[in-house]
Formats: C-alpha cells, sequence, structure tokens
C-alpha cells in the first residue's frame, strides 16, 4: 500500500504542477509550473539511460560512419546529386508497391517508422555515397551486399582514426579528431528511440521536478541523514537482487550498472531525491486514509487504468 500513496502522490504532484498546452520558449522540452525543463537536461537523462545501451551504442556506431563517409566522400570528390537521389527514391516507391501488391507507398512506410520524407532524403543520400565509393573500392559493378559494405565501413573505420575512450567531458566518440558531443548525441537518440521511451523519460523529469516543488509547499526538507537513509533502502535492495547474487560487484558498481549514474551522482539526482522526500512525507503524517479519500474524491482525473499501469 505504501507503493500506492506513493504512486498516488507522484501523480497528483505532476498533474497539478505541469502546465498543459502552454508556449515553451526555445532549448524547452517542458514546463514544470513556472520552472522549464530544458532539452539539455532531457538529453543527459537519455544519454544516462540510453546511450550504454546496446541501442544506444548502435546510435553512436551510426553517427560515427556517417562523419567517416561524409569526410571520405568529400576528400574524394564524390557527390550524389538531387537527379541521381530523386531516381533513387523513384526506385524505392516502385519497390515498395512491387512487394506489397501497390497496398504500401514510400509515404506509409515513413509516417510507420515515423521519419520525415526530407530525412529520408538524407538517409538515401548517405547510402549512395557509400555504396559509390565502397563499389569503387571493391571493384564491384552493381549494387554492393550489406556483407560487403560492412567489411568496407569496418576499414573505413579503422583509417579515420576513431577513438571512444580517453576522451574529454562531454564527448562520446572522436572520429579523425572530430568530437562527437552530447548535444549531436542526444539529438540522434531522440531521433532513434521510440516515442514511447521518450515520453516515458520527459514525464520521469516532469514528475521528479513536480514533487520537488510541492515538497517546497509540504516544508519537507531533505537532510544528508535522510538520503543516507535511502540509500541504506537501496543497499537492501542490492543485496537482495539474484541477478548478482554470485557476482563480484559491489553496491557503487550495482548502482551504476541499474541506476546508470555514481552514488554520488544518485545524492544529487532529481528523481532519487523525490523518492525521499515522499518518503519522508509519508512517513511523517500522510497516512493511507487520506490518501485512499483522496483518491476516491477524484477519480476521474487519476484515472482507474492509468494509476495501475503507473504502479506497475
Amino acid at each position: 500500500m505504501r507503493t500506492a500513496i506513493s504512486a498516488l502522490l507522484l501523480w497528483a504532484a505532476a498533474t497539478t504542477a505541469i502546465a498543459q498546452g502552454t508556449e515553451l520558449p526555445d532549448n524547452a522540452a517542458a514546463r514544470v509550473g513556472d520552472e522549464i525543463i530544458t532539452m539539455d537536461e532531457f538529453r543527459a537523462t537519455l544519454l544516462r539511460r540510453y546511450g550504454g545501451t546496446q541501442e544506444g551504442q548502435q546510435t553512436l556506431g551510426n553517427l560515427v560512419t556517417d562523419i567517416l563517409v561524409e569526410t571520405e566522400a568529400r576528400k574524394r570528390g564524390v557527390t550524389v546529386s538531387d537527379k541521381d537521389l530523386e531516381a533513387y527514391l523513384r526506385g524505392v516507391e516502385e519497390k515498395l508497391k512491387r512487394f506489397s501488391g501497390g497496398k504500401q507507398t514510400l509515404e506509409d512506410l515513413l509516417k510507420e517508422r515515423q521519419v520525415t520524407y526530407e530525412e529520408f532524403k538524407e538517409i538515401s543520400r548517405g547510402f549512395l555515397l557509400r555504396q559509390r565509393m565502397a563499389a569503387k573500392d571493391l571493384g564491384i559493378e552493381g549494387e554492393v551486399s550489406n556483407a560487403k559494405l560492412g567489411v568496407w565501413i569496418e576499414d573505413l573505420k579503422k583509417k579515420g582514426g576513431v577513438k571512444f575512450t580517453d576522451l574529454p567531458e562531454d564527448t562520446f566518440a572522436m572520429v579523425g579528431g572530430r568530437p562527437i558531443q552530447g548535444k549531436v548525441f542526444g539529438d540522434a537518440l531522440i531521433r532513434q528511440l521510440s516515442p514511447d521511451r521518450l515520453e516515458t523519460t520527459l514525464w520521469d523529469l516532469c514528475i521528479a521536478r513536480a514533487v520537488k516543488q510541492r515538497l517546497g509547499d509540504w516544508k519537507v526538507e531533505i537532510t544528508d541523514a535522510d538520503i543516507d537513509a535511502s540509500l541504506a533502502d537501496l543497499k537492501r535492495e542490492f543485496e537482495a537482487d539474484p541477478r548478482f547474487k554470485n557476482l563480484k560487484v559491489d553496491f557503487d558498481q550495482w548502482v551504476k550498472t541499474v541506476r546508470r549514474m555514481t552514488v554520488a551522482e544518485l545524492r544529487e539526482d532529481d528523481g532519487f531525491l523525490a523518492q525521499v522526500g515522499l518518503t519522508k512525507k509519508l512517513r511523517n503524517d500522510l497516512t493511507e486514509a487520506e490518501v485512499r479519500a483522496h483518491f476516491d474524491e477524484n477519480r476521474e482525473k487519476f484515472g482507474e487504468k492509468r494509476t495501475f499501469v503507473h504502479l506497475l
């Protein structure tokens, strides 16, 4: 039931604080009350959550490949004209119609994949650049297979001076001296990740900010002792985690794996501090009966289904 109370508090704090339908300034991802959650904060959270995942590393690898191909094409003077690009796009459209029996168009496919036509044009231009250079290097007439294209790209990476370690701050890769920094990587993740993941990440940021504001209204002050107590609770969770039972992993390593931040960073994280503050609020003066009464009086606002999903 404690979990239920926390969820209701989170939902109430967020729904009352997050502005709906308001104009947002540039570089703003959301507004919570009078505070702005910036795109930089949003990107940083996405990078922490997904940058080290398989999908994130694939996105970073694609960025590296794009830079290598662009650099190599400029060096060789290889270009793709608008005429060639339009011919390729017409060919893609014709293949789609043929394979789908006339039921699917390029517009349908792009809408399904949530890619704009302009984005697809740039992707196609890069593909044609790779094809032309790889075909010449490999002595192949016509289209180069994906397998051979992959080998060609790996060879390009070896020659291109790609680095993923010993990098400056906010740099995730270096390609021939050119850095891929957080803004570029973060924007690539925004294009790559599903809308559900993006929405969930932004919603978590909004909830944390809303709770932080509400804690001030509740006059709940978070002390170092409160944080230490919550970390002790988290440590007990670590000790009971069956995934790490037989592994030589300490608490700090577990936090980095599960929360994707160090313990020091966790102590400063708005999301974690929101949990700490809510726990203190619950322990101090909020009864389950009060929360249940509030929920029963505002069922149309919370929604049974939405609240239950949030609890899970």
